[in-house]
């Protein structure tokens, strides 16, 4: 009989958190939006947003669909060692 070859681990799956404003919302109160960065994902984004996360960087959110869509603003600020390019 052949040997039974197992399958790779599923890749990691990392989850950071940002503090975000939420229309309508109470300035004083933002919520946690947490993103699961996925190898999918563009390098350059996931260095912005894991170096946001990392910085307490915060934001506003504009828009959100149910497993669809987030629209937003992460902002840095000029301050933060080390930000990479914000990605377009």
């Amino acid at each position: 009989p052949q040997p039974v070859a197992l399958s790779p681990p599923p890749p990691t799956r990392e989850v950071v958190a940002i503090r975000l404003a939420v229309p309508g919302g109470d300035a004083s109160a933002p919520v946690e939006l947490r993103l699961r960065l996925l190898p999918e994902h563009s390098a350059s984004s996931v260095a912005f947003v894991r170096h946001a996360a990392e910085h307490g960087c915060t934001g506003n959110l504009y828009r959100s669909e149910k497993d669809f869509l987030v629209q937003g603003r992460i902002d840095c600020g000029g301050g933060t060692p080390g930000k990479p390019p914000t990605p377009k």
